[in-house]
């Protein structure tokens, strides 16, 4: 057969670095998976749930430093596809979205599953959109796409790709995209710098927080030569924020998650690295109001906290030029000395504690799922996380360490968790182990299929509390009739077997009840071949512990 734009697009998305496309595709992507038959060497895997294809995607790109690539059907899949999209976005996670649309002829117009302005839809959710305009130009346009998506600030990125341009012949000749990130990156200047390092210096008070643009790269070091030189406790970003492993949690001046300890933060001088603003209300916004000073490093300014002294820039030569001339600033001794004491103070006792509830026949602790697991200490499995009010709890227990891949949502995308592990899992050689909420199995549970059919080695642990407990402690926060009455509507979810689904679709799964029933569940499940699931009925009372 001749060769069509089909396949130049392929040859495109191959040479940018992705070897793997996660689809649930319709009739507009028959000319790519026609074209995909002569090129094995970039993998369809099948999703039977759009928002499946863009998780797995996400997952895969967050492991890999290579794109991850979902091929989305038509209007309806796009949307299907958004709100994993929006946790790319969050994530920072490179991640491209082509969609297969309707033919040209067609585009403006409210015919059977098209919808004109395709990439108009999709602008909130990416950093960029856009479509194939014609065949002579589509290879430019391609190509536009593909490097913004090397670019930052990362992002998704979006290409509508109609379905007649894509069947026309192939052009003559295919640009070349590498797979490297854009190197082009841009740092403080010099006097912003100055500043920002006489301000740490003189500073009886520094507090040190890591967010997720530090993860993989040397800004974690510099951040920990900066601790050490400046006696300042490490933390990481907020909960919400906390995607990524940044600082070791075995490093001897790791403090914990800064929702833990907002107390530190009272006349401080925060040097605050690669994270959003604390937006969240009435938890994490605000929070920093308490501080002398905030530095905040990050690559982009639209997302610089106000008031601050900005450091706008690339993470990595941003702390680098900081660590550089702080080395060469003249410490006061009284400040050196009163920051040391603090760092004592905040960093003993250790804040990976928690108490914990006791023991039950009955139901888990998420604190004891989180402990039986962390017991492991040779595991160095992928973790994704995705268990809403859960979350808190795991993150006190689980530990994060360099080479130990951790992964999770801010984004409040529900089922994130079940596609993520697909793409990982395409990621790497080992099994991958992924802690789920009940309510996120039930929004991805189509993740399943793709397990079953690729015999992916993932474990799920799904923490089943049998109710939308985040919607359940908000109207208990509210303190209005439901909590008057104790009674809360639309949060009860009943007592599904869960084990029992997985069970349907093929996957090896068991519901546990005790500890020592998890326990032996969690051995058991590293030799099992292929994806197994662990439903585990946690305690519906337990109180999430992430502050």
């Amino acid at each position: 057969m001749s060769r069509t734009l089909a396949d130049d697009v392929i040859d495109m998305v191959r040479g940018s670095g992705a070897d793997v496309v996660f689809t649930c595709p319709g009739t507009t992507e028959v000319p790519i998976l026609d074209a995909a038959l002569d090129h094995p060497e970039c993998a369809m895997v099948l999703t039977t749930h759009e928002s499946v294809a863009v998780a797995a995607a996400d997952g895969y790109a967050r492991s890999t430093g290579h794109p991850g690539v979902a091929l989305l059907h038509a209007n309806v899949g796009l949307l299907n596809g958004l709100s994993m999209a929006e946790a790319a976005r969050v994530g920072n996670s490179r991640v491209l979205v082509l969609n297969g649309t309707k033919p040209l002829a067609n585009r403006n117009r409210r015919g059977f599953t098209q919808t004109p302005g395709s990439p108009h839809v999709a602008r909130p959710f990416a950093v960029w959109a856009g479509a194939l305009e014609s065949r002579d130009s589509a290879l430019d346009d391609l190509r536009a796409a593909l490097l913004r998506l090397q670019r930052n600030p990362a992002g998704p990125v979006y290409l509508e790709l109609p379905q007649d341009l894509l069947a026309r012949p192939a052009l003559a000749s295919v640009p070349t995209i590498t797979g490297s990130r854009d190197t082009a990156t841009c740092r403080p200047t010099d006097s912003a710098i100055a500043e920002a390092s006489a301000a740490l210096a003189a500073s009886s008070r520094v507090v040190l927080v890591a967010g997720r643009e530090v993860a993989d790269t040397s800004a974690a070091h510099h951040l920990v030569a900066i601790s050490r030189l400046l006696h300042a406790p490490l933390f990481e970003a907020p909960w919400r924020e906390l995607e990524r492993e940044t600082i070791d949690t075995a490093d001897p001046h790791y403090a914990g998650v800064l929702s833990w300890r907002p107390d530190v933060l009272a006349g401080a001088t925060a040097l605050v690295v690669g994270t959003p603003p604390f937006l969240e209300p009435d938890a994490d916004n605000g929070m920093l109001d308490a501080c002398d000073t905030v530095i905040h490093v990050s690559s982009d300014p639209t997302d610089v906290i106000s008031p601050s002294l900005p450091l706008v820039g690339a993470p990595v030569e941003s702390v680098e030029a900081l660590l550089k001339e702080l080395s060469n600033v003249d410490q006061d001794p009284r400040s050196a000395a009163a920051r040391a004491s603090w760092l004592r103070e905040v960093t003993s006792p250790a804040p990976q504690g928690g108490t914990e509830a006791a023991p039950s026949t009955e139901a888990l602790s998420v604190g004891a799922v989180a402990r039986i697991m962390a017991e492991d200490a040779t595991d160095q499995s992928p973790v994704v996380v995705d268990a809403v009010t859960a979350t808190g709890t795991l993150l006190r227990g689980l530990p994060r360490r360099p080479g130990r891949q951790f992964h999770a949502t801010g984004s409040g995308a529900l089922g994130w968790g079940m596609g993520a592990a697909i793409g990982v899992a395409h990621a790497t050689d080992g099994r991958v182990h992924a802690i789920v909420s009940d309510g996120v199995f039930q929004f991805g549970l189509q993740a399943l299929h793709t397990a079953v059919a690729k015999n992916l080695p993932i474990t799920w642990v799904v923490l089943n509390n049998r109710s939308y407990r985040a919607v359940k402690l908000a109207l208990e926060n509210f303190g209005g009739r439901a909590r008057a009455a104790e009674t809360f509507p639309c949060t009860d979810l009943g007592d599904s077997n869960l084990a029992m689904i997985a069970e349907g679709y093929g996957v090896a799964a068991t519901r546990v009840t005790s500890e020592s029933a998890f326990a032996r569940a969690w051995r058991e499940q590293r030799s099992v071949d292929g994806p197994r699931l662990i439903e585990v009925m946690v305690d519906s009372a337990e109180r999430n512990t992430a502050r």
